[in-house]
This record gives structure tokens, sequence and C-alpha cells, in this order.
């Protein structure tokens, strides 16, 4: 009979076991949490939206559970989406008044804590450096504007502080180089400085160079525009000419177009039956 009790003892201890270790998630912990920064300090308001990556669904709105030196702390509970594998995350302003992107996807191959930095499309795994804090940036940004067909005429650049999608002005070049156009952007006028619109215009909107950049301080104060490109590069791109378009235009003619002066090339071509 005792050797029975002590049986039964072994066998209830080993079952509650199993049933704790089945339920807790394979990969580690069950809390994500997750570091947000904002250049300017400015976190009232500010909460982080997440969903269930991998299914597109169990949408949450989450407020921030703490805040330290490097900004907001959110708290993510993984199993509430889904299997816990695949959480996306993106800070949101108010009702959707503004929101931080892009989405930022944590998945199992990172670890359970994970910093975000406004603007900045990578989740780090680890606390951002010195050099992505835009702590060093001055007063004005100097911005590059390069067309590949090498025609200025009228361009200028549209500007605004798109954090609040007010304060637009448009700014004539100062200079020019070998690049292109030269503009300098004064930070003082959108807001705190630290998201700031530019998008290259023709006259009186009779052309635009799309989509719109989106300058923050990790970027540094010069950037450059490639025409045609939509990335906001913080150093001086390659301008070779790429191809732009392609067309058939008969059984055996191709049409490419570069992005280079002149006109399309055209190239003749054999294609098999």
């Amino acid at each position: 009979m005792r050797f029975a009790r002590q049986l039964s003892v072994v066998v209830v201890t080993v079952t509650a076991a199993l049933i704790m270790w089945v339920a807790l998630p394979a990969f580690g912990g069950d809390i994500l949490t997750v570091h947000y920064k904002r250049y300017a300090g400015d976190y009232e308001g500010w909460t982080l939206w997440t969903w269930d990556a991998e299914a597109g669904q169990n949408p949450q709105e989450i407020e921030a559970a703490d805040r330290d030196d490097y900004g907001l702390i959110f708290r993510v509970v993984k199993s509430d989406y889904g299997d816990g594998k695949s959480v996306g995350l993106l800070p949101k302003f108010g009702d959707w008044a503004s929101k931080d992107p892009p989405d930022r996807i944590w998945n199992t191959e990172m670890d359970d804590e994970v910093w975000i930095l406004s603007g900045y499309p990578e989740l780090f795994t680890n606390q951002p450096g010195e050099d992505l804090m835009g702590k060093e940036v001055g007063s004005v940004i100097t911005v590059h504007y390069h067309r590949a067909d090498g025609d200025y005429s009228g361009w200028t650049l549209w500007t605004w502080n798109d954090m609040t999608d007010q304060g637009s002005r448009e700014i004539p070049a100062s200079g020019e180089d070998d690049y292109g156009l030269v503009f300098e952007v004064q930070r003082q006028h959108y807001g705190d400085g630290t998201q700031i619109g530019l998008l290259p215009k023709l006259g009186n909107w009779a052309s635009k160079d799309a989509p719109d950049r989106i300058w923050y301080p990790y970027l540094g104060d010069e950037v450059w525009i490639l025409g045609g490109n939509d990335q906001l590069f913080n150093e001086v791109p390659d301008t070779t000419p790429w191809i732009a378009g392609a067309f058939v235009d008969g059984r055996r003619l191709v049409t490419v177009s570069l992005s280079g002066r002149g006109s399309p090339i055209s190239s003749s071509m054999s294609l098999k039956s």
C-alpha cells in the first residue's frame, strides 16, 4: 500500500508537470517587452497597435506599462495572438490621428525584448546606439536632388511637418553641384524638427517626384533624393541609369526605356516560338 501511494504521488506530480510544460509556449516566456523611442519625447496619447501577424487577426491596442530613459515600455502577451510566434507592432497616436510606420514584425527568432526607434523601419533586438539617436544633428538639413534628365528648371522642394501635416513650405534650391540641386531645410520651421516631409515639385504642381520622403534624425543632417526612387538616402546613391520600362512593340521588337537622358533605346531580339 505504501508503495502504491508513493507511485500515485509520482504519477500526479509528473502529470502536473506535463500539463504546465504543454501550457507554456515552446519558444520561451509569454511576455514580449517593447521599448519605443520618440526623438522629441512627446509620448502623451501614444499607444501600441498589435496583431497576429501570421493570420492578420486579433488586433489589440496596448497602453504603455512604464517609461524609462529610452522611452515608453509596452508589455505584450504573446499567447493573445494565435500561436504567439509572430506579432505585428505599430505605434499609433490617439484615434489614428497619427502613426509611426512601417509595421514591425516580431518573431520567435528574436529575443523577448525589442526596441522601436521612431521612423526607423528595423525592429531592434538591442537598444540602438547613440549614432542613431540624432543627438548630433544640426539645425539645418542639406537635401540633394538628382534628376536623370538633368533638367532642373522650375523644380523646388515642398516640405512640411509630417507629424501634424502642417507648416508646409516651398523651398527654392540654394545651389547646384555635380549631383544636382541643393536645398537647405531649417528644422525650426517644422514643429520639433524630428519628422519632416520632402517632395520635389515642378512649378505650380505641374509635376512632382513622388512618393513623399520623410526625414528623421537618424538619417543625419545631409540626405539625397534620387529621382524616381522612393528611398531617402543618407549617403550619395549610384546614379547609373536603370531600366525604367520595357515594352513589346512588335513580334521581334522590344523597346527598353532607361532612366538616363535622351530618347528610349530600342533593341531588337529574336523570340523563340
